[in-house]
């Protein structure tokens, strides 16, 4: 396993720790002066982690399984078409985690919002009345969107710790991503 199991709590935790440390994180990353462009977004970060604590519960109550740790398309998906309609096969398991179902399904932020959402709209229809999805498909995708937040809140922390705490290089790119990805989904779930 790529990550040891952890329970509820210790995923409950992850997302906790996540949202606590990151605005010191930040005022950090700016203190050194090389990102003067994270000073204007940081604000608006930081306004939405405190409520965000309001999803944890119900992103740690879902099932939890053994889920793929790196879904990059160029080697662990196959995609392709079985007559009109999309299909996606998800190969090389040789690196898996365990925890909850939908953590892992956000897709990476490169692809357009629409080819994401029809993703989720083909995981749900292939797993629609198991446990592993919500039963309705527009609680599903809001479910989505609540682990892409947070998995963002969880990147730039995770980035940000790394840098400040074991002295490495800032991911100026993936903090860079991970902010307005994170705001804009804030505001579209109203959870400001």
């Amino acid at each position: 396993l790529v990550m040891p199991p952890r329970s509820r709590a210790g995923w409950r935790d992850r997302y906790e720790s996540a949202i606590e440390g990151a605005p010191d994180y930040i005022e950090k990353i700016i203190q050194t002066g090389k990102f003067p462009w994270l000073d204007e977004m940081a604000s608006s970060f930081t306004a939405i982690l405190e409520p965000c604590r309001s999803i944890i519960d119900r992103l740690v109550s879902v099932p939890f399984v053994f889920s793929h740790w790196d879904m990059a398309p160029e080697e662990n998906m196959i995609i392709g078409r079985e007559g009109e309609e999309p299909i996606y096969y998800f190969i090389d398991w040789d690196e898996v985690y365990f925890g909850p179902a939908l953590d892992n399904l956000p897709i990476r932020d490169e692809r357009e919002e629409t080819e994401q959402l029809a993703i989720v709209e083909r995981y749900w229809e292939c797993t629609r009345g198991s446990s592993l999805v919500p039963s309705e498909k527009g609680e599903c995708l809001t479910m989505y969107k609540y682990y892409r937040l947070m998995r963002a809140i969880y990147r730039l922390h995770f980035h940000a710790e790394r840098s400040i705490e074991r002295h490495l290089p800032v991911s100026e790119e993936a903090i860079r991503r991970a902010i307005p990805v994170a705001i804009k989904l804030a505001k579209e779930l109203q959870i400001m």
